[in-house]
């Protein structure tokens, strides 16, 4: 197992309670010329100390949307620490990704 199973109940706490998922909404032009709003059931969040996102998905290329990001803190930190040494990897940023259903 990659985490024992009381640091990984604690970590999808955390996550629920303290990480905010950007939900973007996209629009689309119906065949009888209504625009249909729809939100993207995918939520999405980056913690990282240097960087913005921009959506990822956009209906309007000049249309740039950017979130904000969360700065690493001790235990966004450990978690990327844990992943680089099971994956033998570097990385720069954690991204996380939830399906409302």
């Amino acid at each position: 197992k990659f985490l024992p199973r009381e640091q990984a109940t604690e970590l999808e706490q955390r996550i629920s309670e303290d990480i905010t998922m950007h939900h973007p909404t996209y629009l689309f032009q119906t065949p009888s010329g209504v625009t249909d709003e729809k939100i993207n059931r995918k939520g999405q969040a980056k913690i990282c100390d240097d960087f913005t996102f921009r959506v990822q998905y956009t209906s309007k290329r000049d249309r740039h949307e950017r979130y904000d990001v969360m700065a690493f803190e001790p235990w966004s930190k450990r978690l990327l620490q844990q992943v680089e040494a099971a994956s033998e990897s570097v990385f720069n940023a954690i991204w996380l990704n939830h399906y409302r259903d």
